[in-house]
């Protein structure tokens, strides 16, 4: 700016104008493109319980409870308005790009007489098939003899960074519909989540004794608190309703049709995947989908871990609840610190965290099973994650061998 506003720059428009009063300006514009009834978005604040931290992790009764946090304008999109606006918002020509039945695509050759399936798209694949044949099967509303379909709803989460310098940062949540082919799904709706804004640490130093900073186990606990009170917003009675019940759309082609909304994937990286099932980073049992213990992950890709991922699954259930109720009952009236001792015993052995895990609440009662939707990340774990690492590590152990090597490799 000093060099725009140099009087040899010429540039007189700009000389005197307060930059620091346009920035302001800016960052409180409450009319802004996302208060928009229009588009759908909507704010609401998001709360979460901020525990009392005692000194040196023994319990206190000294101060009653905890605290609530406020985190004001969490903005997002409801759900079953987008799906409302999707399936409506869509003309006759392209309306029969929505794929409201599954089938399955075969492929056959003149060596086999046996088709082989081909798995490409989520319309085809045996999930969405069963998904789809399951609500068939199921009586229908009283009174209801509409066709009924399947919408596949598909999430993307990742951080999104607003300087390049600065912390600042975005937390966005993309949403795609499974109906549509994977080569067409190239307009993704986005519900902006938050991420924990500094002045969180001021209120949180007041819950700790002495005024001490507060630990980051407990910086990481309220992350995850947020994080789920976040997807308590959007999983809403609406969603849940329209889960059991259906939502009754006119299509483009004239014919009304009761569509019911089901989570398939929701792709993330392995830090994500963590925040989203509710366990330890690298604990124990380390991975989403099963409780394989960490000090057996050596035997990857063996038959006996084959067998173990089916045998020793993770899935919500009564069991999981009543633990996450009883160290929570021991954080929040007993004053006991998230990674005491008597936190740590009721949840080590499974590597779960003391969180209520929003998806488990919403939508346990519907036999949904949160960790089943997580899918691998070609992105973080192959293209520029471990994979890619540990072949630039092959390579130099090659190339420190003879650099003759490296060109019959690229040679082969």
């Amino acid at each position: 700016m000093n060099i725009l506003g140099d009087p040899e720059f010429k540039l007189e428009d700009i000389h005197d104008v307060n930059w620091g009063q346009v920035n302001d300006l800016l960052a409180t514009d409450k009319e802004g493109e996302w208060v928009d009834n229009d588009t759908g978005w909507v704010h609401t604040p998001v709360t979460i319980s901020v525990l009392y931290q005692p000194c040196c992790g023994v319990p206190s009764n000294s101060q009653a409870g905890p605290r609530n946090y406020v985190v004001d304008n969490f903005y997002y999109r409801s759900l079953v308005s987008v799906i409302h606006e999707k399936i409506s918002g869509m003309n006759a020509a392209n309306h029969h790009l929505f794929h409201m039945e599954p089938y399955e695509m075969l492929w056959q050759t003149e060596n086999h007489q046996q088709p082989v399936c081909v798995q490409g798209e989520l319309y085809t694949l045996p999930s969405f098939v069963d998904a789809y044949q399951k609500l068939q099967d199921s009586p229908p509303e009283p009174g209801c003899n509409l066709l009924r379909a399947i919408i596949a709803l598909m999430f993307w989460f990742d951080v999104t960074p607003l300087t390049s310098f600065g912390n600042a940062k975005l937390w966005p949540l993309y949403l795609f519909f499974g109906n549509k082919s994977k080569y067409r799904r190239c307009k993704p709706l986005c519900h902006l989540c938050e991420h924990l804004p500094d002045s969180f640490k001021d209120f949180a130093t007041a819950q700790t004794a002495g005024g001490k900073a507060p630990s980051p186990a407990l910086m990481t606990h309220c992350s995850r608190e947020l994080f789920h009170a976040q997807w308590k917003v959007l999983l809403d009675d609406n969603f849940l309703q329209a889960w059991k019940h259906g939502i009754m759309i006119l299509c483009a082609d004239d014919i009304n049709h009761q569509f019911y909304p089901r989570i398939f994937t929701y792709s993330a990286d392995y830090p994500k995947k963590i925040l989203i099932v509710s366990i330890h980073n690298l604990g124990k049992c380390p991975c989403p989908h099963c409780l394989i213990p960490l000090n057996c992950v050596c035997n990857l890709g063996m038959a006996r871990d084959m067998t173990q991922r089916d045998t020793m699954a993770r899935v919500d259930n009564v069991q999981r609840h009543s633990r996450i109720e009883a160290v929570q009952r021991l954080i929040y009236e007993k004053n006991f610190m998230v990674n005491s001792a008597a936190v740590e015993k009721i949840l080590r052995d499974t590597s779960l965290v003391p969180t209520a895990n929003a998806f488990s609440n919403r939508l346990l009662s519907v036999g949904f099973n949160f960790h089943s939707m997580l899918l691998p990340d070609l992105m973080h774990e192959v293209e520029i994650g471990g994979w890619k690492a540990l072949l630039i590590h092959l390579l130099r152990m090659l190339q420190s061998v003879n650099d003759q090597l490296l060109v019959e490799l690229d040679r082969g």
